[in-house]
């Protein structure tokens, strides 16, 4: 047979699958669910760490406000008591708020070196003071500072003994309400700027008018000349 009359080898049928544009239109299909696939799981670690924070922050401003409600106990017993409970029950959740809140607390009375500090409402009263006194140097150093006092905007009733106070064992500033401490701690810090060492503040819970406070003097120092 003539070469001529030869035919030349088929050529394979092109599918639609081995289309150059099949092929690049699916690579190109791969690729946007790709960047979109990509993207959504992104976008997705992004939300649920943001999550986290706003939550970690709130569990924050919670124990924040758990301490801050311990700190306006009126007495600094009840204060530390309530700190204690938060701590050893861990209500306050943070690490880091529990551990500094436990390294600040005494670990016992007699070991305490700080005062907890009082964070309740205080009085916009300047306050009324009641000096009572045991005998009579007692009675002649509260009249004596009584007069001191209202030159720093203190109302002071005329002091007087009291026979109650053969009970007490200390001189004492004894508030009634939550918002006199400050009150209370002005009081002592002028009594002991005029010598008087051995004196504390004491809470009752005695129902009196805010904004008034009683001093009970059982031993004062002499009066100078």
């Amino acid at each position: 047979m003539p070469e001529d009359d030869k035919q030349a080898p088929a050529k394979p049928a092109e599918t639609a699958s081995s289309s150059p544009v099949v092929v690049n239109t699916i690579i190109g299909l791969i690729g946007i669910v790709a960047e979109v696939t990509g993207t959504g799981f992104f976008n997705s670690l992004v939300e649920r760490q943001k999550a986290k924070n706003e939550l970690r922050l709130e569990r924050h401003k919670a124990d924040t406000d758990l301490v801050k409600l311990a700190l306006q106990a009126p007495d600094e017993q009840s204060r530390i008591a309530s700190l204690r409970f938060m701590v050893a029950t861990n209500l306050i959740s943070d690490a880091e708020i529990r551990k500094g809140v436990s390294a600040y607390l005494p670990s016992s009375p007699a070991s305490q070196k700080q005062t907890i500090p009082y964070l309740g409402p205080k009085s916009s009263m300047k306050g009324e003071i009641q000096m009572l006194a045991l005998g009579q140097s007692e009675l002649d150093f509260a009249e004596k500072n009584a007069e001191a006092l209202k030159s720093y905007g203190f109302s002071t009733r005329p002091p007087k003994t009291d026979e109650r106070l053969k009970k007490v064992t200390a001189n004492k500033v004894v508030f009634f309400n939550s918002g006199d401490l400050y009150l209370a701690e002005e009081i002592m810090a002028h009594l002991k700027a005029k010598g008087l060492d051995d004196v504390s503040i004491v809470y009752s819970d005695r129902n009196e008018p805010p904004g008034y406070v009683e001093v009970l003097l059982i031993k004062t120092p002499p009066l100078s000349k």
